[in-house]
C-alpha cells in the first residue's frame, strides 16, 4: 500500500522567491482567502501577540493535505522534498492546493500529498523549515525549522501502550459510535497513511472495557501522527 499519494507531474509555474527570514513571515495579503489556512493564517499575522491564534494555524497547518513538491519522483518507501536554499536557511517547498503547485513552478514536477503533521515529523531534527504557498496565496509565510521541531513534540501521542492483553472484542458501545464523525473528520486528510480504520469496544484481561481504534496497513513511519490524529478528536 502506498504510504503518500502522488501525483502525476504538472504544468507548474516557478516563481522568483525573496531571501528568507529570520522567523516565520507572511507575504501577499492582498488576494483573496480561499482555503482554511489562508483565513488561519490571516487571524494570527493580524495580532502577532494573540497565542490563540497561532496556536490555531499550527492545528490547521497539522491537519491539512499538503501538497510537497519533490526534488524526484518518490521510491517505494521513501520521498525527497525539494528544498529551497535562502541564504544557508533550508525549507521544504509545500502547497495547500495542486493549483497552487501549478502556479509556482514552470516544468513538470513530481509531488507527494501528506498531512501537515506528518511532513512535521519528517522535518523535526534535520534544521529544515517550511515554505508554504510561496508567492501563490495570501498564507506565504516561511516557517523556521524550530518551529518544525516544536510541532512534532507538541504532536507526539504515543500509540498502544501498556493496556494488558485483550480478552474479548465487541461492537461499539453508543459512545463510542457518538466519536465517529469527529474521526471521520480528522482522518479524512492522512494521504493514503493507512489502509482501513476500524473501531470497535475491548475488554482487557484486568476487566477494564474501551473503545479501541484499529489502523491497518498503516505506513510505519506515520504510527504518531495517525494516533496524535485520533486522539485529538
Amino acid at each position: 500500500m502506498a504510504q503518500y499519494r502522488l501525483g502525476a507531474k504538472k504544468s507548474v509555474v516557478q516563481g522568483r522567491l525573496a531571501a528568507g527570514p529570520e522567523s516565520a513571515r507572511a507575504r501577499g495579503n492582498e488576494m483573496t482567502l480561499e482555503t482554511p489556512l489562508d483565513h488561519v493564517h490571516a487571524d494570527m499575522v493580524a495580532d502577532i501577540d494573540d497565542d490563540t491564534a497561532r496556536l490555531t494555524f499550527y492545528s490547521q497547518l497539522a491537519d491539512a493535505e499538503l501538497f510537497v513538491f519533490l526534488e524526484r519522483d518518490a521510491g517505494e518507501d521513501s520521498i525527497s522534498p525539494e528544498i529551497l536554499d535562502l541564504e544557508g536557511d533550508m525549507f521544504a517547498l509545500v502547497f495547500d492546493r495542486e493549483d497552487r503547485l501549478a502556479d509556482f513552478a514552470k516544468k513538470p514536477v513530481p509531488y507527494a500529498a501528506l498531512p501537515g503533521r506528518v511532513i512535521a515529523g519528517m522535518l523535526a531534527g534535520k534544521n529544515i523549515g517550511l515554505a508554504l504557498n510561496l508567492s501563490v496565496a495570501p498564507s506565504s509565510i516561511l516557517i523556521p525549522p524550530g518551529a518544525m521541531d516544536w510541532l512534532k513534540q507538541a504532536l507526539s501521542v504515543q500509540p498502544g501502550g501498556d493496556n494488558g492483553s485483550i480478552t474479548c472484542i465487541s461492537p461499539p458501545d453508543e459512545n463510542a459510535r457518538a466519536l465517529v464523525p469527529a474521526l471521520t473528520q480528522k482522518l479524512s486528510n492522512t494521504g493514503g497513511l493507512v489502509d482501513k480504520v476500524f473501531l470497535a469496544q475491548a475488554t482487557f484481561s484486568d476487566g477494564r472495557v474501551s473503545a479501541l481504534l484499529a489502523f491497518v496497513d498503516a505506513a510505519e513511519h506515520s504510527h504518531d501522527a495517525l494516533a496524535g490524529t485520533a486522539q485529538e478528536a
